[in-house]
């Protein structure tokens, strides 16, 4: 059983939208950022954003940079206790899954690796996915996620498709959303009217003369 303070998980996601994340070069800007992002869905019915990794490599390791990325991946599910990882493959992350997959038998990490393909608008993601949270008041973050890049780029971030700035951590979250399953109240069920479909007994309806 998993909770966070004292209160127990019913679900986890895990979304990696994977990019080079290599360091910027001198005088340029840096390149879009590797994000795996963890959110959890309690019995609550809310939702706790739990982490927000943005990944980084160094160019004078010996492992390529989408090894190193895969491992710091792997690690991440093995410390969150995370059942499984959803990796985007447009793009550079086409050629991710397998790596990530030797990773996690190397680290001996008992997770899943779904591939996932974007076809939609990002700006359309994004919103689908936090617009009803917010507005609910059902998503809630860690204070470790205020340490990142994600809440500026949540401050930042326009709706109207023509943003051009930072989103990299926006659409992992979205990506985690996502995946959480709908669950419906839990309430005590009303109490059984007779049936008046035709395998049941028969139902008189007032009013009526047959």
């Amino acid at each position: 059983m998993l909770t966070l303070n004292g209160l127990r998980m019913a679900s986890a996601s895990c979304w990696w939208d994977p990019a080079f994340a290599r360091p910027a070069a001198e005088g340029g800007k840096p390149g879009d950022s590797s994000v795996v992002a963890a959110v959890f869905g309690g019995t609550d019915g809310r939702f706790y954003l739990h982490r927000v990794l943005y990944l980084s490599v160094d160019p004078g390791d010996p492992d390529t940079e989408a090894e190193q990325q895969c491992l710091q991946v792997a690690r991440f599910l093995e410390r969150h206790h995370l059942p499984a990882v959803h990796v985007e493959i447009n793009g550079i992350g086409r050629f991710l899954p397998g790596l990530l997959r030797k990773a996690l038998r190397v680290e001996k990490v008992g997770a899943a690796v779904v591939e996932e393909a974007s076809r939609r608008a990002k700006a359309l993601r994004i919103r689908e996915a936090f617009d009803a949270l917010l507005a609910d008041r059902r998503l809630l973050a860690h204070a470790a996620v205020w340490e990142t890049p994600f809440i500026r780029e949540m401050r930042e971030w326009s709706p109207d498709g023509r943003y051009t700035g930072r989103d990299d951590g926006l659409d992992a979250v979205a990506g985690a959303l996502s995946c959480e399953p709908f669950r419906f109240d839990r309430q005590t069920a009303p109490g059984r009217k007779p049936d008046w479909r035709a395998a049941a007994a028969p139902t008189p309806v007032e009013g009526w003369d047959v």
